[in-house]
Formats: structure tokens, sequence, C-alpha cells
């Protein structure tokens, strides 16, 4: 297992948690080093071996349009403008029928989560039953994520969702103290 890629995750979610809670809120305008640390991560991760995974669960996000505020712009400008700059210079990316397919995998999952999510959160008004719960959960990528793993027999890709999420839930749990 690479631990750097699962360190790069779990502080990835940190940050998105923390300048999805200062979008949500309304506070106040996230710090642009926030953004542009998270962006530099994503690129990071982008071009690691869960290259399918994340490129499947960023084009899920833009697609579900959730990358609508201003500091996803500049986190969108960040990636958009030092993109060359890691195509250039790191590591290529394998780019196979396996990898295109893998990709769409974990799009399919992921998308599947934006849409629970948005439909619990639109009858967040009404007593929550058990599907809602469900689909607040947001398990598809998680499941999707271990049984992958599982067949591939490379247990980074349920580890870097599993602590990203660890991370972006804890986060939540610190800013409520």
């Amino acid at each position: 297992m690479q631990i750097d890629l699962v360190l790069l995750s779990f502080v990835f979610g940190f940050l998105i948690s923390l300048i999805d809670y200062w979008e949500d809120e309304k506070r106040k305008q996230p710090k642009f080093l926030y953004i542009f640390l998270a962006a530099f991560l994503f690129l990071f991760l982008l071009f690691s071996k869960i290259f399918p995974l994340v490129l499947g669960v960023f084009i899920a996000m833009i697609l579900s349009k959730k990358l609508d505020s201003k500091s996803w712009k500049i986190f969108l400008a960040v990636i958009t403008i030092f993109l060359p700059f890691f195509v250039f210079s790191f590591q290529k990316i394998q780019l196979s029928t396996f990898s295109f397919l893998s990709t769409i995998y974990f799009f399919i999952f992921s998308f599947f989560d934006e849409l629970g999510s948005n439909y619990a959160d639109k009858k967040k008004a009404k007593k929550k039953n058990f599907v809602l719960k469900f689909f607040e959960l947001r398990p598809f990528l998680e499941i999707s994520s271990f049984i992958y793993s599982i067949l591939i027999f490379d247990f980074d890709f349920f580890a870097c969702v599993f602590f990203f999420d660890f991370a972006y839930n804890l986060e939540k749990r610190l800013l409520l103290i």
C-alpha cells in the first residue's frame, strides 16, 4: 500500500471539507492558500496510480454541478493553470482500455452518490426514512472502490476513498466543537 497516497487523500479530504464548510455556511471566503493547496493535492492524486478513481469522481462532481461557487471556480482555475506542468513533469498516466473503463466505473458510482445526496437534501424537511438516511451516507463510491480493490487486488483505491471520507467527516466534527 502506498502510504503517501493515503496521506494525500486524507489531507485532501480535510481541505475539501473545510472549503465546503466555508462556502456552505457563507461565513467567510476560504483562504486562497487552502484552495491552492487542495488543487495541488488534486493534481498529485490525479497523476498517480489512482488516476481512474480521481478522474471519475472529478467528472461526476462537474456534471452534478457541485463545483459552482467562487472557491471551486478558483480551484478549477488553479488546476487548469498548473495542469500542463504536471503533464510534462510527472509520471505518465497509463492510458489503456482498462483505465478508461475504470474511470467510467468510478464516475458512475460517484455520480450515484451525488444524485442520492441531492435527493436526500431536497427531502430534508420531511421525516427521514431509511432510504434518505442511506443516500445521506453516500455509500456507492466506498462500496465500489472496495469491490474494485478486491478485483484488482490493490487496496490503495479503497484506502484513499476511505481516508478521504474519514478526513472529510472528521473536519465536520471538529468544527462542531
